[in-house]
């Protein structure tokens, strides 16, 4: 069995099993920060962070500069 780590480091936002639109969508007049943080990872986090905030940004989930 793997542990909660391997399999949370394996995946960057929007690629695991959580719905994160509707996550978000659900959260958005409750929060107003959106955080990607990494523990681990199993990729370079550099790229994990980019594609983690390009999937936010592009989906209209969060505002940032792109």
């Amino acid at each position: 069995m793997k542990s909660i780590t391997a399999i949370l480091a394996a995946a960057f936002l929007a690629t695991g099993v959580q719905d994160i639109k509707s996550i978000i969508s659900a959260s958005r007049n409750q929060v107003e920060w959106l955080i990607v943080e990494f523990d681990t990872c199993a990729t370079d986090i550099f790229v994990a962070l980019k594609e983690s905030y390009g999937y936010l940004t592009k989906n209209g989930l969060g505002e940032g500069r792109v």
